[in-house]
């Protein structure tokens, strides 16, 4: 995991320990803390976009309540994903937020942060994106494009790279059961597998 989520793996552990030192209640209270910061940022997020208090506080009740979540705030190790999260909420809170030429810079840095904390940060451009295409701010779209471009350039960059060093990775080490895989039968036998468990709690 150091060259995998180096923020949400080793260095956020490595941090707490360094801090709370090892009481397993203190690393849940972080997780408990952050969990909060993301709520905070799922309403003014949605403030914003909308334009109305009550749907804001409505968005964040949703986002507080979504049965997942449980899991990312009890379980200590799924800091992978409640970091991201966290992180791709600020970057969102940021491209709505910020104007002029710090824009672009200042989301390209939460972008990079992002990455470090994990893969899923990736999709975050197409977020950017789409605010930029159907969001509160009335802009020109060079402008938004310009703003958007060294986020996208850190994402191309880092899949790039990815695609580069995974399939060598796995060949030296052939007995992990997570892998890069062409094979589009097994693509679909895993999206169906996503689909079952996703409503295998609802039947």
């Amino acid at each position: 995991f150091v060259l995998y989520r180096p923020l949400t793996q080793t260095v956020w552990f490595w941090s707490l320990n360094g801090l709370l030192g090892p009481d397993p209640s203190a690393f849940h209270a972080a997780n408990l803390f952050a969990f909060v910061l993301c709520v905070v940022l799922a309403w003014a997020i949605a403030r914003r976009v909308t334009g109305s208090p009550l749907a804001g506080v409505a968005t964040a009740l949703l986002y507080a309540t979504a049965p997942a979540h449980a899991a990312s705030v009890a379980w200590a190790a799924a800091f992978t994903i409640l970091g991201t999260a966290l992180a791709v909420l600020s970057l969102v809170w940021c491209w709505l937020r910020i104007d002029g030429a710090w824009r672009g810079p200042a989301c390209a840095a939460l972008q990079a942060l992002a990455l470090l904390c994990s893969e899923h940060a990736a999709m975050a451009p197409g977020l950017l994106l789409a605010l930029a295409l159907f969001g509160p701010r009335r802009e020109p779209l060079a402008a938004s494009a310009r703003a958007l471009a060294p986020s996208a350039l850190l994402v191309a960059g880092y899949l790039a790279l990815k695609l580069w060093w995974l399939p060598a990775e796995f060949a030296a080490r052939p007995r992990l059961a997570y892998g890069v895989d062409l094979a589009p039968l097994a693509w679909l036998g895993r999206l169906g597998g996503y689909l079952a468990a996703s409503v295998e709690g609802v039947a």
